[in-house]
């Protein structure tokens, strides 16, 4: 009997990303890693913005060929506090109605159209899964629409420790899975009894945009630095609590004791806040210090490979501003250059204290300057410290394992295909990391249950009143009044 064979169509399943800011920053930049790097054959992928600004990287995510329509036309987002009306009053009563009339505004008149306008997308498109680029409480529009079009809704969840408690306890438990990037952001989801499933996946590099090898002459003529002197640097948006105070105040006792050394600053205000006047408090603060010679603060750069590569030594230390995990600094790790960190909320995940580079406590300025004066006086042990930071990156966040990952639970809700549900679930169980050679540096520690059997990874353990013993947070049935009030995370710095 003869056989045929029939060739059959399967339609890719249809994934659309959210990105809820302007794509400055790191959230655009991961946004673009993800979107570069997503095997297109196997899915038909759609992006979307609450805002059609016109940056860097969003443009850059257009020039992709992925189909591309904004929820409106608004260039810059709506904050309420921020309004002139609102911050110009004086009167405190009338300040609050007029604070409270503003969110009604908001609400109506920017955001519900927003929601209506993604719903109607949703189900025309036939869209399968939507992917927000960041917390919760950063999409609102995001969650409820796909929660009114029964579309499965994924949150990438690369920061907001601690904030937006109120929305969270309204709408967790309309996300289908959440996506931490550290250990850090997956504890302080798990404080959240609504949480259905976490599964960790890591933020990734692009390896190949980044050379360890690079020559730093070449990248310093382009930037127009000198080549004969030791360049410390730093790049972040210029918001209050992110560290570049306390890397200027650093800087000038470092300039004291190693005089042959430039700081270099890169990095802009958020465009959404024009009154905050960062820029302007650092300059007057490098000038009040008798340093402003030595720093050099470059603006926004969309060249991050050529700084990096011009720089000897990478710093970020944020102190109140907390960091899910740090694109940046991973990108300096993957340029081979020794990285100076803060024990703040992520970051931690990818510096090996005392192997890749140093993790100082957040604030600590003598203790910032020392990490930089050793580094500085030692160049063998930075050359050695950057080596190993280059070797973690290929090991444990490298862009094609993370998108791998990604794309193994976007099939599995694809076809809603059943398993038996879980509270969290590793990047490292899922097959998405190897091993690493690095001394301590595993994203988390194996533990074993009382059967003697291989468990999950261990966690900083949430110290709510609502978490287990074992770091995630009791269900509604543990009793009355067990939500996490504190949102204390061991491991996390204090605020």
């Amino acid at each position: 009997m003869s056989k045929f064979v029939r060739s059959v169509a399967v339609e890719r399943p249809r994934i659309l990303f959210l990105e809820a800011s302007t794509g400055l920053g790191g959230s655009g930049s991961i946004l673009f890693y993800m979107l570069s790097h997503m095997d297109r054959g196997r899915f038909d992928v759609r992006f979307s913005s609450y805002l059609n600004a016109d940056t860097h990287h969003l443009n850059a995510i257009k020039e992709l060929g992925i189909p591309y329509a904004p929820l409106s036309e608004r260039r810059h987002s709506f904050i309420p506090g921020e309004h002139p009306i609102v911050k110009g009053c004086r009167n405190h009563h009338l300040r609050r109605l007029l604070l409270v009339l503003a969110w009604i505004y908001k609400a109506l008149a920017i955001e519900l159209p927003r929601v209506f306008r993604l719903v109607r997308t949703l189900k025309s498109q036939k869209i399968s899964i939507v992917v927000t680029n960041n917390d919760l409480h950063f999409h609102l529009v995001g969650v409820i629409a796909s929660r009114i079009a029964g579309v499965p809704c994924i949150v990438r969840k690369a920061g907001g420790i601690g904030q937006g408690k109120w929305v969270k306890r309204l709408l967790t438990g309309w996300v289908d899975a959440f996506v931490p990037i550290s250990n850090a952001t997956k504890v302080d989801q798990l404080c959240n009894p609504a949480t259905k499933r976490v599964v960790l996946i890591p933020e990734g590099v692009d390896l190949t945009r980044f050379d360890a090898e690079a020559s730093p002459a070449a990248a310093r003529a382009k930037l127009g630095l000198p080549e004969c002197r030791r360049i410390i640097g730093s790049a972040a948006r210029l918001v209050e609590g992110k560290g570049q105070e306390e890397f200027i105040r650093a800087a000038a006792k470092v300039a004291r004791e190693y005089p042959d050394v430039i700081f270099y600053v890169a990095g802009s205000q958020d465009p959404a806040d024009p009154d905050a006047h960062v820029l302007e408090k650092l300059q007057d603060l490098a000038r009040e210090l008798g340093i402003s010679d030595e720093v050099i603060f470059g603006g926004w750069r969309d060249d991050m490979p050529s700084v990096l590569a011009a720089l000897d030594i990478f710093v970020h230390c944020p102190t109140t501003f907390i960091e899910g995990l740090c694109i940046t600094n991973l990108e300096a790790m993957a340029s081979g250059k020794p990285t100076i960190i803060s024990e703040n909320g992520g970051m931690p995940d990818a510096v090996v204290d005392g192997v890749t580079g140093f993790i100082v406590p957040p604030g600590d300025i003598d203790a910032l300057a020392q990490a930089m004066l050793r580094l500085l006086r030692d160049p063998e042990l930075a050359r050695h410290f950057g080596r190993n930071a280059r070797k973690r990156i290929e090991e444990k966040f490298e862009i094609g394992a993370i998108m791998r990952a990604y794309e193994r639970l976007f099939a599995e809700f694809a076809v809603k295909a059943s398993r038996p549900s879980t509270k969290e679930i590793s990047y490292e169980r899922a097959g998405g990391l190897k091993s690493s050679s690095i001394p301590g540096g595993n994203l988390g520690q194996d533990r074993r249950d009382a059967g003697g059997r291989r468990g999950l990874p261990m966690v900083p353990r949430c110290a709510g009143p609502s978490c287990g013993p074992d770091g995630s947070s009791r269900g509604p049935d543990s009793g009355p009044g067990n939500r996490c009030q504190t949102g204390r995370q061991a491991g996390l710095p204090r605020r």
